[in-house]
């Protein structure tokens, strides 16, 4: 009997998994879960999209669910949500969301491709219609909708990371007024040495961004639930008619947790270098897992596309058509070939 392969996640790792997989084993069912509508879609290109540099959200897609099942081989399940799952009893519960139908399948091997999602703060209304973390295409297609639709004069960016600082410019584009609050001071804090932060910092301002070291702790709501103003630990309130989270990403590690997957001293899902979990026959790849630094082999965290997409990226081993007995190829492998 062939094996059947479950990969869950879509964006990146996923089809990088579900497509190497394939070509692992010909003879191998593969099944790839999406909960969103979409799959390989770039996400590193969305504040281009926002900007309106890049008109149309469907440029951004690499390939369509039909055009991946015909080209690779994988079976696509679109906007169904894995709910858990049960590598011991090789068992899977799913929901449609189309249909609200709940269904279990059987599957031989689990591919985690499951990412990270955005990190909120903890103040009420950030759940506001003008309040977008910007990590999902659909979270483009809403922040551009709302820009498109509504007056905007003034953007608050919480967080000046890179996706921070990369929404900032897509807004000044844009002709918006923006402001970057960022507690720990300058922009890209956690990821430039002392030398060039300065450098950095002052080509953002040059191009007429507002950035203040300063944390968010309330929002102001106006009459229709949309925040008009956020207030500051420095007594400051800075009025705006746009937020953005963009403060960092948490890995999703629930779904994995629940089954027995063990988690690093990252907080993401620990996997050795052939990106195996504890489970024997569950591996994990992307955005939800931690990763070797080359230079002195620490355990790090860094959801970033290179890591994604090279340790999703499966190559078969001594005993070819087993993923069992496969590698994912080291995240020092950065080539996409495999779209």
């Amino acid at each position: 009997m062939s094996q059947r392969i479950a990969v869950i996640g879509g964006v990146a790792s996923g089809p990088a998994a579900a497509a190497e997989a394939k070509r692992t084993d010909p003879e191998a069912e593969v099944v790839l879960f999406e909960q969103g509508p979409r799959i390989s879609y770039g996400a590193c290109e969305m504040p281009y999209y926002v900007a309106d540099e890049i008109k149309a959200a469907e440029t951004l897609v690499v390939l369509t669910p039909e055009e991946f099942e015909r080209t690779r081989g994988v079976l696509v399940r679109v906007r169904h949500r894995v709910r858990a799952i049960h590598p011991q009893k090789r068992r899977l519960d799913m929901e449609n969301l189309s249909s609200g139908e709940l269904q279990e399948e059987r599957f031989d091997k689990f591919i985690l491709a499951v990412g990270a999602r955005a990190r909120v703060p903890d103040i009420e209304g950030v759940e506001a219609p003008n309040v977008f973390p910007l990590r999902r295409l659909e979270d483009a297609i809403g922040m551009k909708t709302y820009l498109e639709a509504h007056a905007v004069r003034h953007a608050v960016v919480l967080g000046g990371g890179y996706i921070g600082v990369e929404t900032a410019e897509a807004l000044r584009t844009r002709g918006l007024r923006v402001t970057i609050l960022e507690p720990l001071g300058g922009v890209l804090p956690t990821y430039l040495d002392d030398d060039l932060r300065p450098v950095v910092l002052d080509a953002v301002k040059q191009h007429g961004v507002l950035v203040r070291q300063e944390k968010a702790t309330r929002f102001e709501l106006d009459r229709e639930g949309r925040v008009s103003a956020v207030f500051t630990d420095q007594g400051e309130k800075i009025g705006c008619q746009l937020v953005v989270v963009a403060m960092g990403v948490v890995p999703n590690t629930d779904l994995a947790t629940a089954a027995g997957v063990k988690t690093g001293a990252t907080g993401a899902l620990a996997v050795d270098d052939r990106m195996r979990t504890n489970l024997t026959n569950v591996w994990a790849c992307g955005d939800c897992v931690e990763v070797e630094r080359v230079v002195d082999g620490k355990k790090i965290y860094l959801p970033l596309s290179p890591v994604a997409f090279g340790p999703g990226h499966l190559s078969a081993s001594s005993l070819p058509g087993r993923i069992g007995n496969s590698v994912i190829a080291g995240h020092r492998d950065t080539h996409f070939n495999f779209l």
